[in-house]
């Protein structure tokens, strides 16, 4: 999950909700990555003075990059070496996979959770999913199945 490195927003929590509790159901670990860091004297150092202020906030990790996504920056390429070992430190672990028709399905579930009534179910959703998702007829109503539940 990225984020930028500056206070933690009501958008940033809402994405890590959305993100965590939605489509990852809370079963997918996450792993942070901070982005602009650049001016820090030591990124990492960001992590130290927040990782508190997140946890109040309710976003977790199971690890974390300081980084600079500055192309260019003279703290670039260690930014790509920290990022690099942190996706290196979970690439064996247990893989989680989910079907595309159920992680869209899960995505529009929660996003109809957000919104009032008026939300597209049933054969509704199949016909928008095929007319304006152009997904073939059977996927369409599978992701139906799993947002109806």
């Amino acid at each position: 999950f990225c984020m930028r490195g500056n206070r933690i927003t009501a958008t940033t929590q809402s994405n890590y909700r959305l993100f965590y509790e939605i489509l990852g159901k809370r079963e997918v670990p996450i792993a942070l990555a901070i982005t602009h860091l650049e001016r820090e004297p030591v990124m990492e150092h960001w992590w130290s003075r927040n990782v508190k202020t997140l946890e109040r906030n309710g976003i977790l990790s199971a690890g974390h990059a300081c980084i600079t996504t500055l192309q260019g920056h003279q703290k670039y390429p260690e930014s790509r070496e920290v990022l690099g070992a942190l996706l290196s430190q979970f690439d064996d672990q247990g893989k989680f996979s989910m079907p595309a028709e159920a992680w869209i399905g899960r995505f529009l579930n929660g996003l109809g959770s957000l919104v009032d009534k008026g939300f597209p179910r049933g054969k509704n959703m199949i016909r928008i999913l095929t007319t304006r998702c152009h997904l073939e007829s059977d996927v369409a109503s599978r992701v139906a199945a799993c947002i109806d539940g």
